[in-house]
């Protein structure tokens, strides 16, 4: 065999058995399918997202609410869904839905936002020639009288993933469902990728999880030593996530999402169960410490203070830009992956702030501005607005 073509065939080897191997502290447990029921509903639930207005069955939706609700503690294969890889996983916040979804689905508040360790950004996109989003103030009354449905649609771009370093952008077609099912509101969000993403690109996550410290280079490939050449993509990808209130808790929210994932290289789908429930173990955290922090300001502040950090100027965004790379940078100096060429050119030159969009810059800062409102590892005060800084000349959040 020729050395060319050996080293193709080990290095695919080499990234089949990286996707099989289990994520540290997890392993593959032994799954009970959903309930038979349930497969109609989910045909439906799905099907909404290509709907322009979609039409609500309340029973079929009421249907996984409940299962969502009432379910034993178990874990659940979900029903096959285009040659993808599912994932289910139940969980509670102590938060009301109201403020929940005045906080995670407000169009003043950028989704990106209550997901920093799963988003980079996220952003409207126009359906049928429109930008639509959800309303500032959710009338939870309103779902007495019949499903309350928007399809909005968005682009978003995910963090580097944890065991290929890559990072995708793609579009989402999004259906947001409010009803009223047995004498309580819930809430659904049921997702559909619009097409492949853009090709995967070379990412690093520098710390933990909960650090939220992301390199981004712009590059294509894998970030894994020996497989940079790796063309990888996100081939397909479903969701429907469900927020209802326990019996008798209106003060809390059961949640429940069904995740399904197809994404690799060459047509192969390289996702496994426990990939999955990795990163949704991540997004529940990022809410849990979010939802529960005194520190959090009013849903109506972020909003504002994101407008205001939305009115700098281009050259004012990408000073402070510099400054944070610059405060990552130290932090990270003695970090292996600083060394190399595609991520040590993030520091050394100018024009990588130059290509950044200026929804990737805003994201940047107001990450920065939240871990410093929350007092988590806040490296770079000096980036945000001078008007947000507590009185104790603490910074308080200031993003986009």
């Amino acid at each position: 065999m020729p050395p060319s073509k050996r080293f193709f065939v080990v290095s695919a080897l080499l990234l089949i058995s990286m996707f099989m191997r289990p994520a540290a502290g997890l392993a593959e447990q032994e799954t009970r399918p959903l309930p038979e029921e349930l497969t109609t509903a989910i045909t439906h639930l799905l099907a909404l997202t290509t709907q322009d207005r979609p039409v609500v069955d309340p029973e079929l939706a009421g249907r996984v609410v409940s299962f969502v609700a009432e379910a034993p503690d178990a874990d659940y294969s979900p029903p096959a869904v285009e040659d993808t890889t599912a994932a289910f996983c139940r969980f509670d916040l102590p938060v009301d839905l109201e403020r929940f979804l005045g906080y995670m689905y407000n169009p003043a508040i950028p989704g990106q936002v209550f997901s920093p360790s799963s988003l980079r950004t996220a952003s409207y996109l126009p359906v049928a020639g429109e930008i639509r989003t959800p309303p500032a103030v959710w009338d939870l009354t309103a779902a007495r009288q019949g499903p309350q449905t928007i399809r909005v649609a968005e682009h978003e771009e995910i963090t580097p993933d944890q065991f290929t370093g890559a990072y995708y952008g793609y579009d989402v077609d999004r259906t947001l469902i409010l009803l009223e099912h047995q004498g309580r509101p819930a809430f659904l969000s049921v997702a559909r990728q619009r097409d492949v993403s853009d090709v995967g690109k070379k990412g690093a996550a520098l710390g933990s999880s909960q650090d939220w410290d992301y390199l981004y280079s712009g590059e294509k490939g894998l970030t894994k030593t020996g497989l940079g050449w790796v063309d990888s993509f996100m081939y397909r990808a479903f969701s429907i996530a469900v927020y209802v209130p326990p019996a008798g808790q209106p003060q809390a929210l059961r949640c429940g999402v069904l995740k399904w994932l197809n994404a690799g290289w060459a047509g192969i789908n390289m996702v496994q169960r426990h990939h999955i429930l990795a990163g949704m173990e991540r997004y529940i955290q990022d809410l849990r410490l979010l939802m529960a922090a005194p520190q959090l300001p009013s849903a109506q502040s972020l909003g504002e203070r994101f407008a205001a950090f939305g009115r700098l100027s281009q050259a004012d965004l990408q000073d402070r830009t510099r400054t944070l790379l610059g405060s990552l940078h130290r932090r990270y100096a003695d970090h292996p992956l600083l060394d190399r060429d595609t991520f040590a050119a993030i520091f050394d030159s100018d024009s990588y702030v130059a290509g950044l969009t200026r929804e990737q810059m805003l994201a940047a800062l107001g990450l920065e501005a939240l871990k410093c409102a929350l007092d988590r590892s806040c490296q770079a005060p000096e980036v945000l607005l001078d008007t947000e800084r507590a009185d104790s000349g603490r910074p308080v959040a200031v993003r986009r």
